[in-house]
């Protein structure tokens, strides 16, 4: 038959992908193998990024609103903490060694991923940190 076409996929590692609804306060947790939503969890206002650790088992999730940063265990679904950052926080970034770093409207902050707890703030007067990234 002409004009078919077979597209095949092959998946290998982890097969979940975690997203962020900002206009509904939730992350989703996807099975990208079988296109559906795994599950739902309700995080802060505005939630607009997140960082995932690299054993997925953690997500780390930025509430614009809320000025908080909101753990999240991805087996259970459940927030876990919830930490406020001093500023509207807009991305983070996940190390190796647990440290997480969360920039925003004004700010760049440094904190232990465990137990969640804020290291150190700077300030960075008339500026924005839209986007952060780590690499070992």
């Amino acid at each position: 038959m002409s004009g078919l076409t077979t597209t095949t996929y092959n998946y290998s590692g982890n097969t979940r992908a975690v997203v962020v609804n900002s206009g509904g306060n939730t992350i989703s947790i996807l099975d990208i193998v079988n296109k559906t939503v795994l599950s739902t969890v309700t995080v802060g206002n505005q939630p607009v990024a997140l960082a995932v650790s690299s054993d997925g088992s953690t997500a780390y999730v930025a509430n614009y609103t809320d000025s908080t940063i909101s753990q999240v265990n991805l087996t259970s679904g459940t927030v876990t903490a919830t930490i406020a950052v001093g500023g509207q926080p807009t991305s983070v970034a996940l190390t190796s060694a647990g440290t997480l770093w969360v920039g925003g409207t004004g700010f760049l902050a440094e904190l232990n991923a465990s137990p969640m707890s804020v290291v150190a703030t700077e300030s960075v007067t008339d500026k924005s940190i839209i986007a952060l990234g780590y690499s070992n």
